[in-house]
């Protein structure tokens, strides 16, 4: 019974795919105007989307792939279901995502590297996987030097509150624990601007203030330690971390930074000119060093 679900949304996905009419007459709206179609999921619906194929939900009952593509973001478990009788024959071709906090909260390095942790479980050849840096979990966004220093709340109920503020690295090559530089921001994955410019040390984890959870990980929220403006409340404050006057200059300094950054991420093929071209003015428009 646990499956009626998602065969509903199979055969509602099939009917505007394939059908002219339903069973009373209804007629198709989009009929013969899809060519493939892609199902895209983030966290609980990723979970969803990753139960649908391996439940072998892609094949209608006409024996037809529902959906060419799928995009299960951040979605590190499948959905509880009965899977005794699942025939998984239609496969789509599959993009997967994750960043820090999904390594550090979700403990999703055990499906890349199983327990043995020697190495990484192999692909399958449809399959392409992408690790994205120092992103919490869903990702945040925006070019702020003065992001309110006001703590996040930690998911889950009645958790509490983490001691950082927010994670604004949004979620746009795998490690088993990823490596980090001098300012404690992780190396290798998805070339991100506002990680490879960055305003401060961006995590996937954070820790919770008080209550019962206190000291211990704040769910799977991540958190944002932000640079000294200048050099002279970096020396205040005994900070090891270059500051922002220090590592830009200028606003313009930093302007220039995100142009490189998203000029690497575009060359890699990781951005698209209209998304690289957003970047940059959303930089010049933004307050660093102003």
């Amino acid at each position: 019974m646990l499956g009626v679900g998602i065969a509903a949304f199979r055969d509602v996905n099939s009917f505007f795919r394939y059908a002219t009419t339903d069973d009373v007459g209804t007629v198709n709206p989009v009929a013969s105007a899809v060519r493939w179609a892609v199902i895209r999921g983030v966290s609980q619906s990723g979970n969803f989307t990753r139960q649908y194929i391996y439940g072998g939900f892609n094949q209608d009952e006409s024996d037809r792939i529902v959906h060419e593509g799928a995009w299960p973001i951040i979605a590190g478990r499948r959905v509880a279901a009965n899977v005794r009788w699942g025939q998984p024959d239609a496969c789509s071709k599959v993009i997967e995502h994750f960043g820090g906090s999904e390594v550090f909260a979700l403990k999703m390095t055990m499906e890349w590297v199983g327990t043995s942790a020697n190495a990484d479980i192999p692909l399958p050849r449809n399959a392409r996987r992408y690790y994205i840096p120092s992103t919490m979990h869903g990702g945040g966004g925006g070019f702020n030097a003065n992001i309110p220093n006001n703590p996040v709340n930690c998911p889950g109920n009645n958790w509490g509150q983490g001691i950082f503020r927010a994670n604004p690295v949004s979620e746009t090559g795998i490690t088993n624990v990823a490596r980090v530089d001098t300012d404690g921001n992780e190396v290798g994955g998805v070339p991100t601007v506002l990680r490879d410019a960055p305003l401060g040390t961006y995590l996937g984890w954070n820790i919770t203030a008080a209550g019962f959870h206190a000291g211990q990980v704040c769910n799977y929220v991540g958190g944002m330690i932000a640079f000294a403006t200048t050099q002279a409340q970096r020396a205040v404050s005994g900070d090891p971390r270059l500051s922002l006057q220090g590592r830009y200059g200028s606003h313009d300094g930093y302007v220039s930074a995100v142009r490189s950054a998203a000029d690497n991420a575009m060359s890699q093929g990781y951005l698209l000119q209209a998304d690289h071209d957003a970047l940059i003015q959303a930089a010049q428009a933004s307050n660093v060093l102003q």
